[in-house]
């Protein structure tokens, strides 16, 4: 996955400019996106996201995600899913 790669890129980055190991990188997502498949009946297509591979990758004890949620709104991204 593109962004995980990119976002694994950016904390070397920054660990190397630091001379440090302890990089961390804050990433606003949908809560669609940094969800995890695993424990959601996506998983059966196979379907995987960021949250989900920066758990496997990371290890969940040193991953926090926060979800956010809303009164009302609309979806702008598509105008139909599928």
């Amino acid at each position: 996955m593109i962004i995980l790669e990119t976002l694994e890129r950016l904390i070397t980055f920054h660990n190397y400019n630091n001379n440090e190991d302890n990089s961390k990188a804050i990433v606003w997502t949908y809560n669609t996106h940094i969800g995890d498949t695993r424990a959601t009946d996506m998983s059966k297509d196979n379907i995987i996201n960021l949250g989900q591979l920066v758990r496997e990758r990371k290890n969940k004890n040193n991953t926090v995600l926060i979800g956010f949620g809303t009164y009302k709104g609309s979806v702008i991204a598509s105008k139909r899913w599928g």
